[in-house]
């Protein structure tokens, strides 16, 4: 192992046993009422506590593809490895936002008394500081009433993970004293070392034989921690923004990507979801994120992706590394993403080489009559095709299973929202989704020299288009039908009368209603985008057990709670694509800054102000209270709105045009893009009329990213 390098180990290791015994009581917590002040600078959040804490843990998430430590400023989290962050815990997932420590706690003892080493409400005041890749703690321990003045004895706590070594590190300095550095699992027997006044030591960690085993060593890491910071840098902030908005720009500038890379990607987990698995259609759409700044990474997915489909073209809803254990679902999206996101890859970057890339198939005994789904570990396929042929098959599989009496395509066993795995009939937002989806993928059918094919596909999108159009109410789109025919979404519905996904999507597809498409969301607008609280719903008015219809386990959900009529982030990101689509900018970022965390006040929406949460509440007595955070696609959704509509940085085959769709109210704005070969400036400022000067000469076509080498200068004129 790369840990065991000829390094001065301090006084033994300590190998725990499996995470399961009980998690050792925290130290004691005395907590004032109102949540700790924050800061956010650049890409650096600092959280000031010391009696004080945020009102619930505030996480980071540090890891690589296969090794990783969920923490707080608390040090309450867990770590796995095997690349599984469900499977292969390593200590125990507490799945309380509300736990102060947890299973592992690690103190210094100094003078008389004991310190946690992280914030702990503890009295001694903590700044602890997260950037993307790295968590900090810098504690006096003492509490300010007892110093007299003096300066108290000072600890500093840095934590990283390697890229390429699975292993977690902490590095502790202290000043102003001498004290001993304890660490405790559970049960087992406890670590120490002495730590002397400057001295740093290192608590390094890694896996063995399935268990956490910790040694404290005399070196600083300050080299490896500088290479993994580095490498955070290059990948979550290749392209940075100066906008007229600072809380944007902060979130854009580095949370974002690594909210997508770190958490989605890699670790799967979070302080409120700890699935560990890969879900077909979640980390397919992750993936479309990286499209301008990690291709590679895209790629990647899309090959891992198809190697999980099946042979009749269907696919895993989600599956576990690394041996593939998943369900297989009647869900009826899930497979039409990798169409999708192929499509957008290739015209983004250009490598149609990818579509000749062969994959092979899963094979398993299909889902019988009657039978939801099924958990189970698939065979590979010795059959074998290539990209193109997996996204056809995808295609194919969809438009195999037909569409409904209105002509639209059939809901399955839940569309894109799950929880409406009982409404069976039809689905408006699905049939818009599988004719964008068609479109986009007929370009590929023309690249591979099928025509014929081609124009196939755009038929059957034209009849698809030609039915969700039907599918007016009125002011808006339905969502839907229920298996008996009775319609979802309509101003008839006694609950679920408007559902903004359906209103958004009819933006999206080529050659649709734009006048309707307008109305729609306008009307979407209107009923669910609470402008006082920055809260924009998913549906309105939620389910409960008063409703005639049952549409599935979504009833479940208190009303107005997630999916159930709350803010579902997904897909409010969705609505302020729409307006861009539809040249609304003004409400399209009305939207979008409605949805950044820094905007919203703590004491009520609670969760961390640097990632985005996955849903805000809307019940009553808790409206724009945060749900989950951190696990969730809007991140990368936001990305691609922020950067591709607002902006309006556009890539096709590797070149760049800048059509920005900006609010009336900005005066343009300031981008730079690190690329292989040097770096890009771009300037975007109001003029009356549109140009673009790259080094002083006008483009044409575009700018051809990869060929840039050194400093350049675009400059946009709108």
């Amino acid at each position: 192992l790369a840990w065991a390098k000829a390094v001065l180990p301090a006084e033994g290791g300590l190998c725990a046993a499996p995470p399961d015994p009980p998690i050792s009581p925290p130290l004691p917590v005395r907590l004032s009422p109102g949540p700790a002040p924050w800061t956010v600078e650049g890409d650096a959040v600092t959280i000031r506590c010391g009696e004080e804490l945020p009102p619930v843990g505030w996480s980071q998430v540090l890891c690589n593809p296969e090794f990783g430590w969920l923490t707080d400023e608390t040090g309450a989290g867990f770590l796995w490895s095997g690349g599984n962050s469900r499977e292969n815990r390593l200590t125990s997932w507490a799945n309380d936002p509300l736990a102060v420590g947890g299973q592992e706690t690690i103190t210094i003892s100094i003078k008389e008394g004991e310190y946690s080493v992280f914030a702990a409400g503890d009295g001694c005041p903590c700044a602890v500081t997260y950037r993307p890749g790295l968590a900090r703690w810098t504690k006096e321990l003492e509490e300010t009433s007892k110093t007299g003045g003096q300066c108290p004895p000072l600890l500093v706590t840095e934590s990283f993970v390697p890229l390429e070594e699975n292993r977690r590190i902490l590095r502790f300095t202290l000043t102003g004293a001498s004290g001993r550095l304890t660490c405790r699992l559970g049960e087992g027997e406890p670590l120490s070392t002495a730590l002397s006044d400057g001295q740093t030591a290192a608590l390094v960690t890694v896996e063995k034989g399935g268990r956490p085993c910790s040694r404290f060593l005399r070196e600083s890491f300050r080299e490896e921690q500088e290479k993994t910071l580095a490498w955070w840098r290059e990948r979550v902030s290749a392209l940075t923004v100066k906008t007229p908005d600072g809380a944007l720009d902060r979130y854009l500038n580095g949370w974002c990507l690594y909210q997508v890379i770190a958490c989605r990607l890699m670790a799967r987990t979070s302080q409120y979801q700890n699935g560990g698995a890969f879900g077909f259609r979640d980390q397919l759409q992750d993936a479309a994120s990286l499209l301008y700044t990690w291709p590679r990474r895209a790629r990647e997915q899309l090959l891992l992706a198809a190697s999980r489909q099946f042979e009749e073209g269907d696919v895993q809803h989600w599956w576990h590394p690394p041996q593939g254990a998943g369900v297989r679902t009647r869900i009826s999206d899930d497979l039409l993403w990798l169409p999708l996101v192929l499509s957008q890859y290739c015209t983004a970057t250009g490598d149609w080489a990818v579509l000749r890339e062969e994959v092979p198939y899963l094979t398993a005994r299909p889902l019988e009559r009657g039978e939801k789904d099924r958990y189970e570990i698939p065979q590979v396929s010795e059959r074998r095709e290539t990209m193109y042929r997996h996204g056809l098959a995808a295609i194919q599989c969809a438009l195999g299973r037909g569409t409904g009496p209105h002509g639209l395509a059939k809901m399955g066993g839940g569309d894109w929202n799950d929880g409406m795995d009982k409404v069976g009939g039809e689905s408006v937002w699905l049939t818009w989704f599988l004719a964008a989806a068609l479109q986009d993928f007929s370009v590929l059918c023309r690249r591979m020299d099928e025509e014929a094919r081609a124009d196939d596909l755009l038929r059957h999108a034209d009849r698809l288009l030609e039915a969700a159009q039907s599918a007016w109410d009125g002011g808006w789109y339905r969502r839907g039908y229920y298996e008996d025919g009775t319609p979802l979404g309509s101003a008839q519905s006694d609950q679920c009368q408007i559902d903004s996904i359906a209103q958004s999507f009819a933006a999206f597809p080529g050659g649709t209603d734009r006048r309707r498409a307008d109305e729609a969301v306008s009307a979407a607008l209107d009923r669910l985008f609470n402008r006082e609280n920055g809260v924009v719903r998913l549906f309105t008015p939620a389910f409960d057990s008063q409703g005639e219809k049952d549409p599935g386990y979504i009833k479940g959900y208190p009303a107005g709670v997630r999916e159930n009529g709350g803010q579902y982030t997904h897909a409010s990101v969705w609505l302020a694509m729409a307006c861009f689509r539809l040249d609304r900018p003004a409400d399209g970022w009305a939207v979008l800054r409605a949805l950044l965390p820094e905007r919203h006040p703590t004491e009520l929406y609670r969760a961390e102000p640097y990632v985005i949460a996955a849903d805000v509440s809307y019940a009553p007595g808790r409206v724009g209270r945060a749900g989950w955070s951190w696990y969730t696609g809007a991140a990368g959704w936001y990305w691609q709105t922020a950067v591709r509509e607002l902006l309006g940085l556009k890539l096709t085959e590797g070149r760049l045009s800048v059509e920005p769709n900006l609010p009336p109210d900005w005066p343009g704005y300031e981008a730079r893009w690190s690329l292989p070969g040097g770096n890009l400036t771009i300037t975007v400022r109001r003029a009356g009329a549109y140009s673009a000067r790259l080094d002083g000469r006008e483009t044409e076509g575009g700018v051809p990213l990869l060929e840039l080498e050194g400093e350049h200068r675009l400059e946009v004129t709108v």
